[in-house]
């Protein structure tokens, strides 16, 4: 519990790269709103996830770290959004009772969790958009989806990262992915 003897919190890093990764979050996660609120009828899509804030902070103020990589971050909510409905419309909806949701949550973060480890997708944001999905009620926005609301996380996690490989480039010294594969 004390940590690793003689380590300490890395530098906060200099103010250039925290205003690019404010002026970056800023924008994509404001493009894929804009194209949300721009384009598609709110009633039948959802394309602005919580998950979505997380996977932001990530993808520009962490960038170089696995988690923040295109395939972890759009095959991880891809994958754990597709385990979300699974799990929503085979454990959550027959039952549609509290306890239903209760274990319907944690059991598709758990199977999201394990297929995103089983493809080399670990985006821990993702359990979020598993869980968004799982415990959704069929009169919701979000539940009325079914597997539409796998298309509608494509679409939102492609924006980000699209914006992220334009905007973490801005910087010198900064290359963003690190990785594809």
């Amino acid at each position: 519990l004390a940590g690793v003897p003689g380590s300490a919190h890395p530098p906060a890093p200099p103010l250039r790269e925290i205003v690019l990764s404010v002026v970056g979050a800023s924008a994509g996660l404001g493009l894929t709103s804009a194209i949300y609120f721009g384009i598609f009828d709110q009633q039948q899509w959802c394309m602005i996830l919580g998950s979505f804030g997380a996977t932001t902070i990530l993808l520009f103020c962490a960038p170089t770290v696995p988690f923040s990589q295109p395939r972890n971050v759009v095959g991880g909510h891809v994958l754990s959004a597709a385990v979300g409905v699974a799990v929503q419309q085979l454990v959550f909806q027959p039952l549609a009772t509290p306890w239903a949701a209760g274990v319907a949550g944690p059991l598709a973060v758990a199977l999201a969790g394990g297929v995103m480890m089983a493809t080399k997708t670990v985006h821990p944001p993702a359990g979020g958009t598993a869980l968004t999905a799982a415990t959704a009620l069929a009169v919701t926005p979000i539940g009325a989806l079914g597997p539409m609301y796998v298309a509608t996380t494509v679409l939102g996690s492609v924006t980000l990262v699209g914006t992220a490989l334009l905007v973490n480039n801005m910087l010198p010294g900064r290359r963003y992915p690190q990785f594809w594969k």
